[in-house]
């Protein structure tokens, strides 16, 4: 392999670009470059190949940005601040937020603020489904990535990094003619990322609704968008122009960001792309160079391993048992011997919590599995005394609810509704996935047969998204 090379392929918003550079010590020398419109799907695929060959990138190191619809994003707070912990429960945390937790996924976070007591984190999360394919096309060329992360998140890191105060807090819209997607930097940090479904190619005003809409749910959570500066990028940028939020009075400048070529115009390396491309990759460069950056998927991985997610909901002294017996899958632990002693420890510890919960009892051979299956009685003898008393059913529901609220979900119920067959919940929350996340905790209660989402659509004055529940008794 050659190791002096460094093949950088950015993908978004129906384009792929590359970039071959050639390594020193601390900085990139771009050699070549090509460029390929795509659309969706496959079509992706078949322009990394031409742009791979057109390069002449084989045999070398990548660098991959990957579309941000393809990521799902998260912003979390844990009650501790330390680093070994968040990497060992952020995994189990991941479980309980996304919708396909029954799927092989990998995941990447950054710390946004820690406190005394706490540490706020972003999370990007990829099903390995979706990112397998491009990391077998890159390796059938010989190309190994080092990083995989998020377009343009290279280019924003750029522009926080050079941001002074009062100007180091502002708003990115990577404006896009087939997506567009939402970053907002604090102080510095990147602390959200929102992917809008509104695009410069559609009406205008779908774009600037769903963009107003992000802005309104982040006031009423955490931490105002009021008199923001906004910076808009991406290919549609200049289609959008400065006037694009005229008369909104929540912002105080607008500004197009990537209509210079930076001073790189004289490079013909990069003369071959697109204007709205050059800053972009000219990033890229920046931060390998620098080993800096922040989201990189490719070094994290979490699989959920089978029935987790339902012992989970029962006991939580069950999922520490799970934690510590699954850390060796979890993590990677390169000395065996000490894997070795530290498995048996917690093999032991496991059976002592069995044995505390159980009255005494010593498990005949597998706690876990004996755990679960005397939740599996428990549950049923619960469901059961329910059904027969139906006088305490609305007051057991109601909790039953409750309890599965996601944590990292903020939700405000406005009605609740039941009969012999059926439950109906109404409710406001932030967003889309959180209804969705909702959706998916509900589901594993043992009281509904079936959970469906009747209605979703964005409140009336903005605020959120209003949503309606129904649950099969």
């Amino acid at each position: 392999m050659t190791s002096d090379r460094l093949f950088l392929l950015d993908v978004s918003d129906g384009c792929v670009a590359g970039l071959l550079c050639e390594t020193g010590k601390r900085s990139l020398t771009p050699l070549v470059s090509s460029h390929s419109e795509s659309g969706s799907g496959r079509d992706y695929f078949e322009a990394v190949e031409e742009v791979i060959e057109r390069c002449g990138a084989l045999e070398c190191r990548g660098y991959l940005a990957l579309p941000a619809s393809l990521f799902y994003f998260k912003n979390l707070t844990l009650p501790f601040t330390d680093r070994r912990k968040i990497q060992e429960i952020i995994h189990y945390e991941l479980l309980d937020l996304v919708s396909f937790a029954d799927e092989p996924f990998v995941y990447d976070t950054v710390v946004i603020e820690t406190s005394d007591a706490a540490t706020r984190l972003l999370v990007a999360v990829i099903r390995q489904v979706d990112l397998g394919p491009w990391l077998e096309l890159l390796s059938a060329h010989g190309i190994v990535p080092e990083v995989v992360t998020v377009s343009p998140l290279a280019r924003l890191e750029q522009l926080a990094g050079s941001s002074d105060q009062p100007f180091s807090s502002f708003i990115y819209l990577d404006a896009g003619l087939s997506e567009s997607s939402f970053f907002r930097v604090t102080d510095g940090r990147i602390d959200t990322i929102r992917v809008l479904s509104g695009v410069t190619s559609a009406p205008e005003v779908k774009l600037k609704d769903e963009f107003l809409r992000t802005c309104l749910a982040l006031e009423a959570g955490r931490g105002g968008t009021g008199r923001s500066t906004l910076r808009i990028g991406g290919r549609g940028g200049e289609q959008l122009g400065t006037e694009w939020l005229e008369g909104h009075s929540d912002f105080g400048e607008v500004e197009i960001v990537d209509s210079a070529q930076l001073g790189l115009s004289t490079n013909q390396a990069l003369q071959m792309l697109p204007l709205y491309l050059v800053p972009r990759l000219w990033a890229m460069t920046a931060l390998q160079a620098e080993a800096a950056g922040s989201l990189n998927v490719v070094q994290k991985s979490a699989t959920q391993p089978a029935g987790l997610t339902a012992l989970k909901r029962f006991a939580p002294l069950l999922l520490l048992v799970l934690a510590v017996l699954g850390l060796s899958a979890g993590y990677q632990i390169y000395d065996y011997q000490k894997m070795a002693a530290e498995r048996a420890r917690l093999v032991a510890e496991a059976e002592e919590i069995y044995s505390v919960t159980m009255g005494g009892q010593k498990p005949v051979t597998d706690p876990v599995a004996e755990l679960r299956a005397r939740i599996s009685e428990i549950d049923e003898s619960v469901v059961a005394a329910i059904v027969e008393q139906p006088e305490i059913r609305s007051v057991a529901l109601l909790s039953d609810i409750s309890k599965r609220m996601p944590s990292s979900v903020r939700v405000s119920f406005e009605r609740f509704s039941f009969d012999r067959k059926k439950v109906r919940i109404d409710g406001t929350t932030e967003a889309y996935n959180d209804v969705d996340s909702i959706k998916k905790s509900l589901e594993q209660s043992p009281f509904y047969t079936a959970v469906s989402i009747e209605s979703a659509g964005t409140a009336g004055d903005g605020s959120g998204v209003k949503f309606s529940i129904s649950l099969i008794l």
